[in-house]
């Protein structure tokens, strides 16, 4: 019976495909990755491009083109999730455009080389730099506030995307 086990184990170990195969550091990384990227969808929501033309009142015929146009200028972050482009519902105003204080934080994370999800996460993970709020929490509170407090909430937001990237 050994013999046999033995050559089962010499066959499973010859024709066993090559993988890499994830520390458990790398998985836990993956876990709090993907329970981060689930809370900001069931938080917030999601609109695909064909919903954001529509609210944008778009009469493009390629119904992406106005989420191609607005990441293109940072207008917004959209993110990949089972193969669809989506586009976190915190960055719309009430009339379906995207919220003006979002740019240049936006650009300011990519010319730090955060990819896409990075960016969209930042927004929703508390920041040393804004006393542990979420950058979120103040962005929608500016919507509401006049325009000297929102200056300086549009400052602090920059001053937090300044930060180096010691997060993720």
């Amino acid at each position: 019976m050994s013999q046999v086990l033995a050559e089962v184990e010499a066959l499973a170990d010859r024709y066993a495909p090559i993988v890499d195969v994830p520390s458990p550091a790398m998985m836990d990384q993956v876990r709090r990755n993907l329970s981060l990227r689930v809370g900001l969808l069931q938080e917030f929501g999601a609109a695909t491009a064909e919903e954001v033309a529509q609210m944008a009142g778009s009469t493009a015929r390629k119904r992406s083109t106005t989420v191609e146009n607005w990441r293109r200028v940072h207008k917004v972050i959209a993110v990949r999730w089972h193969d669809q482009t989506l586009v976190p519902g915190f960055q719309f105003l009430s009339d379906g455009q995207p919220d003006p204080n979002l740019r240049q934080v936006i650009e300011l994370l990519h010319k730090q080389g955060f990819g896409d999800w990075e960016v969209a996460l930042w927004w929703i993970i508390p920041s040393p730099a804004l006393a542990a709020t979420r950058p979120v929490d103040l962005l929608l509170r500016l919507r509401s506030q006049g325009k000297e407090e929102a200056e300086e909430g549009r400052d602090a937001l920059l001053r937090a995307a300044s930060r180096p990237k010691d997060w993720f």
